[in-house]
């Protein structure tokens, strides 16, 4: 396995950044593991992945290379690459993985110079929608399994990645987000109920004199993003549904309209409120995303909760000192408007086909096995859509809590995506900046809002 690192952080991939972070260590037991590259995997899975990439190609050695360009880095690009190993070994594709935080500019870059990457691993969806009706991409019916993909994935997540009724990119890994992190040994407040019933309960913490939030939005270019994916998004899916998101990201509902003037009003009437969250407006924009949820664990606890993805979990006790696994755990954001209750919130990295070779397809259809994406799962390192993986060759409790309801065929029905990755990355950039700039000064929100519409307007 080839690998070749570059690039900087691009402002709407922040989130993406943290997985150089937060990695969890593979536990495997049962038989002797068997290695693959710099991960170690149970041998039978091994063997599965290997049965499955020779299905693909019919037993045949097809050798060459395939170029790969992902925005995976640090610990899980070991893993990615080590899943990807069962595949050069049956097939004799060499694959050369390219990691950037630049995917975005890159890709345009390569594809203008007439040299795009064979597959791309991307976490810009409406990329790779214009890159389809431009017919940069090749499509995936007759590639990949379409039977099994459409039993397999949530159809909200492939509908993002077809066009013109062809699919071109699915969903490999996600992220899953509209998560309260919590200390359960100091935090006794509401673990289900209602948003107003989670709102009256933090109201009263704070007349007591007890902060009951915890904010951090720092994040270099991408300050802000905490916020937005975390709680107005939320806010936001919680109260109005996936249709009027979808509106919403589309540019066809206004940000100065009435339901997304709610959501930033009711992040603002929490979030805003120095008595509500730890360190005030000045707190929130200093403090990195990664240390926002550190007042959890003090003595005493400076913060009772923390809006997060599914990542922090296993980030907690892994780096904050002193922290144990059962001093971590979670509720779901809680209900608004009730038949909106149990939407999910996901983000993620897709694989798209950018060259018609039999490397880069062989490669395509492989990555949307069960066998790979149980590769990936048992790494620890990701959480993946596909509903034939069981939740249960997860190495953590924790991890196989959240991935038994991510791939539940009651939840797969109603997985969409964050709002704000589905922006143009012009909005999504001035999202993070606005909402920033509105906890500095929650009085200019109509001046904000109205800002929001010209960049929106700017950007169809």
């Amino acid at each position: 396995m080839k690998r070749k690192r570059g690039g900087v952080l691009a402002v709407v991939a922040a989130a993406a950044a943290l997985a150089t972070y937060v990695g969890i260590q593979t536990g495997t037991g049962g038989a002797a593991p068997t290695r693959a590259g710099d991960v170690t995997f149970p041998p039978a899975s091994v063997a599965a992945a290997t049965k499955a990439a020779l299905r693909i190609t019919h037993g045949k050695k097809l050798g060459g290379s395939a170029d790969f360009l992902g925005v995976v880095t640090g610990g899980p690009a070991d893993a990615l690459t080590a899943a990807l190993k069962p595949f050069e070994d049956a097939t004799g594709v060499k694959v050369d993985y390219e990691a950037t935080f630049s995917q975005q500019s890159i890709l345009q870059t390569r594809i203008q110079a007439g040299n795009p990457p064979d597959v791309v691993f991307s976490s810009y969806p409406v990329q790779l929608q214009q890159l389809a009706r431009q017919g940069k991409l090749v499509p995936l019916n007759g590639v990949v399994d379409m039977t099994a993909v459409a039993k397999q994935y949530p159809k909200a997540l492939l509908d993002l990645g077809t066009v013109n009724g062809k699919l071109y990119a699915y969903f490999s890994i996600v992220n899953y987000h509209g998560l309260i992190w919590f200390n359960p040994n100091k935090y006794t407040g509401p673990r289900k109920g209602t948003w107003a019933q989670l709102t009256s309960w933090s109201q009263g913490m704070a007349a007591q004199g007890r902060t009951p939030w915890c904010l951090g939005i720092e994040s270099g270019a991408a300050t802000g993003w905490p916020a937005a994916n975390e709680l107005v998004d939320a806010l936001f899916v919680r109260k109005y549904g996936a249709a009027l998101a979808t509106q919403w990201e589309q540019g066809k509902l206004k940000w100065t309209s009435p339901q997304v003037r709610w959501a930033w009003q009711t992040f603002g009437s929490i979030f805003t409120n120095p008595k509500m969250v730890a360190g005030g407006a000045a707190a929130i924009a200093s403090t990195n995303f990664l240390a926002a949820g550190n007042g959890l664990f003090s003595s005493p606890a400076t913060c009772f909760l923390l809006a997060q993805e599914q990542w922090y979990g296993e980030f907690a006790p892994a780096l904050v000192q002193g922290v144990k696994p059962t001093d971590v755990a979670y509720f779901r954001f809680p209900s608004i408007t009730p038949k909106y209750k149990d939407l999910q919130m996901v983000d993620g990295n897709q694989i798209a086909l950018l060259r018609n070779r039999a490397q880069g397809k062989a490669l395509v259809a492989y990555m949307a096995t069960p066998e790979f994406e149980t590769l990936l799962a048992e790494s620890g390192q990701f959480l993946v859509p596909n509903s034939s993986v069981s939740h249960n060759v997860y190495p953590t409790p924790l991890a196989r809590n959240i991935a038994k309801v991510l791939v539940s065929p009651r939840a797969q029905k109603v997985t969409i995506m964050v709002p704000s990755v589905l922006f143009p990355v012009p909005v999504t950039n001035q999202f993070f900046k606005d909402l920033t700039a509105y906890i500095q000064n929650p009085n200019q929100l109509d001046s904000l809002l109205r800002d929001m519409d010209s960049v929106a307007a700017a950007s169809r």
